[in-house]
């Protein structure tokens, strides 16, 4: 686990994908299957501590819309209002009881009914006491990291080792019809252990012994 939760969240997604690569070509597997349910759930954690839930419903703003906005200097949310857009992720606010501007990112933004006006002391606890749990929780799941990467290593050596079983063993047996080395090497059926070598060669006897 890095200091960069940006970092964390796209190791965590990179290994979701080798995992479900995995699941491809073992969809039943119990392991694998827990690991991707692990890892889903360690990728919502870090986009819920980034600000970012993915399971949040997009709100669509306007300029003079109003808002409870987060302000920068104590991360604490307050009436606002949209003054303008800056791209697509942040814009500027104005907020309504100190009459000042800040910059602030859109997934920061909530709409005024979602929000009970608490006392800001309790409310700073609360959002602490959250915040830290979801870390807890998000560090025990990490430890799955390490199974990862264990079994992703495991299912390397196996199908290296397997690919040297294939080419050690791999050897084709020659035909008995395959074509000697030698040139007047014998082939066909009958030669089997002798392929290769000269064929017989015959004493011819001569006329002047016959009459003999």
């Amino acid at each position: 686990m890095s200091d960069d939760p940006q970092l964390d969240l796209l190791n965590h997604k990179l290994q979701l994908q080798q995992v479900e690569a995995a699941l491809e070509l073992d969809p039943e597997n119990e392991e694998l299957l827990q690991l991707k349910r692990d890892l889903e759930e360690v990728i919502k954690l870090s986009l819920e501590l980034l600000g970012r839930t993915s399971d949040t419903p997009e709100v669509s703003w306007n300029v003079g819309d109003q808002c409870m906005a987060m302000c920068s200097r104590d991360k604490l949310y307050y009436r606002a209002t949209i003054l303008e857009f800056l791209g697509d992720v942040s814009c500027v606010v104005n907020f309504d009881m100190y009459d000042t501007t800040d910059v602030c990112q859109l997934c920061h933004l909530k709409p005024v009914t979602t929000v009970t006006p608490i006392v800001k002391k309790k409310k700073h606890d609360i959002k602490n006491r959250a915040i830290e749990k979801k870390k807890i929780k998000k560090q025990r799941l990490l430890q799955r990291e390490v199974e990862i990467e264990s079994f992703c290593e495991k299912e390397k050596n196996r199908w290296l080792n397997f690919s040297k079983k294939m080419i050690k063993t791999g050897k084709t047996k020659k035909s008995i019809f395959a074509s000697p080395e030698a040139m007047d090497g014998r082939v066909g059926v009958g030669t089997c252990g002798i392929g290769g070598k000269p064929m017989t060669k015959f004493t011819m006897l001569n006329n002047s012994s016959k009459k003999q």
